[in-house]
């Protein structure tokens, strides 16, 4: 089992701090809202939802100049927070800053 990519266009909410793993590495944490209408048993339903999402080195410091507010699409993949937690978190590979 391979497969894990996520693709979601959404609005930054929050931002935190840029900061740095120990190694040195940029990395940004951030969150995302997510609103669509979503086609399901042969209706449309509304899909609403926050996900948390991290961005390492020269994504996290491309993305440190974006501002709550701003819409983003990015492409990604889920993995957990960290290794002492499940709860999952969009790992934000590439992204494009979508104009409303």
């Amino acid at each position: 089992m391979d497969r894990n990519q996520f693709v979601l266009d959404g609005e930054v909410i929050e931002t935190d701090s840029l900061r740095h793993t120990p190694a040195g590495m940029p990395v940004l944490s951030l969150r995302i809202r997510h609103q669509s209408q979503q086609e399901e048993a042969g209706k449309m339903s509304m899909a609403q939802f926050e996900v948390g999402a991290v961005a390492f080195d020269d994504t996290a410091l491309a993305l440190s100049k974006i501002r709550p507010g701003e819409m983003l699409l990015v492409k990604g993949f889920m993995n957990r927070k960290n290794r002492f937690s499940e709860y999952p978190v969009l790992h934000i590979t590439q992204f494009k800053l979508l104009v409303r």
